[in-house]
């Protein structure tokens, strides 16, 4: 099973979130990605919220902790730009 999978399956959301981040770095020097999105995974990386380049949409996806590191990720300097979503999952 893979490391990120495993993680997740087994509730450890921080640990989950380090595997999103690993993977994001090993792209880098793989696939050229737009220095917007490298911006915004750094200002998540910047308060611990593991984050990944979701794609061709120009989005980044992240995983925080609940309830401080959020605020913090909305807070920080360069969030400004983005819009930083909390999304329900039932």
């Amino acid at each position: 099973m893979a490391p990120a999978r495993e993680a997740l399956l087994a509730g450890g959301a921080e640990k989950f979130g380090r595997r999103v981040g690993g993977n994001f770095e090993q792209r880098r020097p793989v696939c050229r990605q737009p220095a917007r999105q490298v911006e915004m995974a750094g200002v998540a990386r910047k308060v611990g919220a593991g984050a990944n380049f979701a794609g061709s949409g120009g989005a980044v996806v992240g995983v925080h902790r609940v309830g401080a590191m959020f605020r913090e990720l909305r807070a920080a300097p360069g969030a400004a730009a983005c819009r930083v979503l909390r999304p329900g999952v039932s």
